[in-house]
């Protein structure tokens, strides 16, 4: 995968509910975690560390999923956390067990039916009925 090409609209929109998602779970303020270096942390710095792991080839919407699980895989509950828990040349274990934990989070919700469009519908009930 290309590591600067433009990001789709629905990227860039779940890129921005990252957003929340990191001053939700990861800061858990809205005051950034010091930085690693001397330049200042703050959310464009996050949001390029997002694209950058999109780019890389990670799925945006489980990317997003496993910021929620990554406190309760890193075993940190009060520290703040900057997104490049999940990044150092490519996906770090952190991120491969917060990203399994949010997709079985997500086979434990309860299903929940779709109603279908009517031509496919018909369709399924031609197949029943024979």
């Amino acid at each position: 995968m290309a590591k600067t090409r433009q990001l789709t609209p629905d990227e860039v929109k779940l890129r921005g509910d990252a957003a929340a998602l990191i001053r939700e779970h990861l800061w858990q303020s809205k005051t950034p975690p010091p930085s690693p270096d001397s330049n200042p942390w703050h959310m464009g710095r996050e949001l390029n560390v997002w694209t950058r792991l999109v780019h890389l080839g990670a799925d945006p919407e489980e990317l997003n999923g496993a910021i929620e699980f990554a406190r309760s895989v890193i075993h940190q509950p009060d520290e703040p956390l900057r997104l490049t828990i999940f990044y150092w040349k490519g996906a770090t274990p952190y991120y491969e067990q917060a990203r399994a934990a949010w997709i079985r989070a997500q086979d434990d919700k309860p299903y929940q039916r779709h109603k279908l469009p009517p031509k496919v519908a018909d369709v399924l009930r031609g197949m029943i009925d024979g």
